[in-house]
């Protein structure tokens, strides 16, 4: 039963990729170390072991607490990544970085030889696996609790030792993830304050020379462009060994002492050159404040070569950019591209790097002219009488990165706006208009170079509009219902007249049983259904409001009811003497299918139900859909023919006015007579009677009298 479920999580994990590992095989051996004794929380108790491979005495920790050691031969696995030596051992990866950590500062690693380490490693390494366990004065007794000890005060020495180990082997030099700039030419000292950088080495490096002395990175760039990452790596080779892992199926799997997985640090450089900072400022204030909402964002420089060479080109932000990585030369800058609302600046800006000045920044001053145009806005509204100028409109002029509101006005009597803009990128916005009228959407207007001294917008404000979507619906059943050409009218109430879509002001349904209207004007109207035969339903003669305005959605959806048409079957049951029969049985049929709504109700010669005469011979079903039925006669009285032949009964749609439809049917009912005879009475109480009506079909009638009525 030893770890069983480890050995299916294994299973499942094979499926997802096989795993390639070196083997060894290999004994290992133990020897008890009697100063130290444990109880564990199960009660198991005893001392600590020394455990070492058979074949080289390498020594090895037990990373199965509570499983005996086996005796005869352990297959060893190593070259696995951590997370697949921990799929075998049945523990977390964590668990294994941690444990190989212990072991590997444990007894045995540089001065400690005593083993008090082992103790303390292998200790700790069952902590780390939640193995519950307390120190005893004794490994004997009925009861070990009763020996219980603190841990030993050596011991507690070296678990200190061994976390301030593990801590510092996670430390990384100071500068670890740190990005650099070199001037080129130089070299740099990085200065490790954590003083743990002689125990790295260089792994690799780009682009430079690196070398370490003492506790100081020293990084020399290869060239002016030189840019890159060095790798630091721990040495972690205290055991020139690979960690193993032993396990057996039925004995406790132990962990080889050996070189654990490597820290790695990374420093990023780059080599850094000459360098110049571009400002820009209005021509007329000479500072970085634009004139009105100009602005001096955007402007693009060229960098050249004093033969005329583009180096690179430049884009300002906040009136100014900083230009580096220029070797030593001559150079000069020109704009290429003016920012809004300026002219573009044909002057050259030159300037020189040498040894001189070459760690400092120099600063050119470069210049631009504003650009300003005139805005006209003219205003009108959509009416039924045509456009009309729209007055006493507020309008708001924002800057567009900002949305800041730079200017507010009002429309005038001709609904007209006039302002001069400086250059910028604008948001004209109106803030107030007509009720129920769209507000026109916002206008992005762009002054620049290109933009003509005036610039005419003209706006006209729609009002909200909704099309209608009439639904028809199956009152009953709340089902749409399918039928075409139902026909509407729809009246606007507060204009007083009926919209006219089309030539006869009429709105029909398609095969849907709907319609949609097209866009109706703020107003609030009247749905109404004219006077119609609708197959199966009866007129809803009742109406619908609804209300257009600017808080309609864009498609109105109204559900329109009509009552379907219903029927009864009366039935009267005489002999022929016109007396009334009762209690006699009818069984009702659907003689087809019977639909409603397009939904099949009974289906063909499905029985509905059984109905009885009454004390005047009648019976009357309860609502049923329109269509074809017919009666059994499921149950004759006494000395009566039965009416065995199908009675057929038909609800017929009438018109949209009446909601149940009749159906009466008349039934006479013969008496059986027979001859005269002399029975007796009191030995024949009864006589049935078969007489053959259909030889073919092999069909009788069952005819029943009493003996003492003949």
């Amino acid at each position: 039963m030893k770890k069983l479920s480890i050995f299916l999580l294994f299973l499942c994990l094979l499926g997802i990729k096989e795993v390639y590992s070196a083997t060894i095989t290999d004994q290992i051996t133990s020897m008890f170390l009697g100063d130290y004794h444990y109880v564990y929380s199960d009660g198991k108790f005893g001392d600590f072991e020394l455990f070492r491979k058979n074949s080289n005495q390498d020594i090895a920790y037990c990373i199965e607490p509570g499983v005996s050691r086996h005796k005869g031969d352990y297959t060893g696995y190593y070259g696995l990544s951590n997370a697949e030596l921990a799929l075998k051992a049945g523990i977390s990866t964590q668990q294994l970085e941690m444990i190989s950590l212990l072991s590997y500062y444990g007894y045995g690693y540089k001065n400690h030889t005593s083993t008090d380490w082992v103790v303390a490693t292998q200790s700790k390494i069952w902590s780390i696996l939640g193995k519950n366990f307390q120190f005893t004065s004794k490994n004997y007794s009925p009861n070990p609790w009763q020996y219980v000890i603190n841990t030993p005060s050596n011991i507690q020495e070296k678990y200190n030792e061994l976390d301030a180990l593990i801590k510092r082997h996670y430390t990384k030099p100071s500068f670890d993830r740190q990005t650099i700039l070199i001037p080129y030419g130089e070299s740099y000292i990085l200065e490790d304050t954590n003083g743990i950088l002689n125990e790295f080495e260089i792994k690799s490096s780009t682009n430079c020379t690196v070398t370490i002395e003492n506790n100081s990175l020293i990084i020399t760039p290869n060239n002016s462009k030189s840019e890159g990452v060095i790798y630091l790596i721990k040495k972690n080779d205290a055991w020139n060994r690979e960690i193993i892992l032993f396990h057996h199926d039925t004995g406790q799997d132990l962990l080889a002492t050996g070189d654990v997985k490597s820290v790695e640090s990374t420093i990023v450089f780059k080599a850094v050159t000459g360098k110049i900072t571009l400002k820009k400022v209005d021509k007329g204030t000479k500072t970085c404040t634009p004139q009105g909402e100009a602005s001096l964002e955007g402007a693009e420089y060229g960098l050249y070569k004093e033969d005329g060479t583009l180096v690179q080109i430049i884009k300002l932000e906040n009136c100014e950019a900083t230009i580096s990585n220029l070797v030593l030369g001559n150079y000069y800058v020109k704009e290429l591209k003016a920012p809004p609302g300026y002219q573009l600046d044909e002057n050259k800006y030159p300037f020189s790097i040498t040894k001189e000045n070459f760690q400092k920044t120099q600063t050119i001053l470069v210049e631009d002219e504003v650009f300003t145009t005139d805005l006209v806005i003219n205003k009108h509204y959509l009416t039924s009488e045509g456009l009309l100028p729209e007055e006493n409109t507020e309008f708001a002029i924002l800057n567009k990165k900002t949305e800041k509101v730079l200017y507010t006005f009002n429309t005038n009597e001709l609904g007209q706006i006039h302002v001069t803009l400086p250059y910028g990128e604008y948001i004209i916005r109106q803030i107030s208009g007509l009720e129920n009228y769209y507000k026109s959407e916002d206008i992005f207007l762009n002054v620049n170079e290109t933009t003509p001294k005036e610039t005419t917008i003209d706006l006209i404000n729609e009002p909200y509009t909704s099309k209608v979507k009439v639904i028809k619906k199956d009152s009953t059943t709340n089902e749409k219902i399918y039928l075409e050409n139902i026909s509407f009218k729809i009246y606007d109430v507060i204009n007083k007249k009926y919209v006219c879509q089309t030539e006869d002001c009429v709105f029909k349904t398609n095969q849907n049983g709907e319609f949609i209207t097209e866009e109706l004007f703020p107003s609030t109207y009247r749905i109404e259904e004219i006077k119609q035969n609708i197959e199966g339903y009866l007129w809803n003669d009742e109406t619908i409001l609804f209300t257009v305005d600017k808080n309609s959605p864009d498609i109105i959806e109204l559900e329109f009811f009509n009552k379907p048409s219903k029927g009864k079957i009366k039935l009267q049951k005489t002999n022929q003497k016109d007396e009334p029969l009762s209690n006699v049985v009818f069984t009702l049929y659907a003689k087809e299918d019977i639909f409603e709504n397009g939904i099949v109700i009974y289906y063909q010669n499905e029985r509905i139900g059984d109905f009885y005469t009454d004390s005047l011979g009648q019976l009357e079903t309860s609502l049923l859909p329109l269509g074809k039925y017919y009666f059994i006669e499921s149950n004759p009285l006494v000395g009566y023919i039965s009416t065995n032949a199908p009675i057929l009964a038909e609800l017929k749609y009438n018109d949209e006015e009446d909601f149940i439809v009749i159906e009466q049917i008349e039934i006479i009912n013969e008496i059986f007579e027979v001859p005269n005879t002399h029975l007796d009475a009191t030995h024949f109480p009864a006589i049935h009677v078969y007489l053959e009506e259909d030889s073919n079909e092999k069909k009788n009638k069952h005819f029943s009298f009493d003996a003492r009525t003949l």
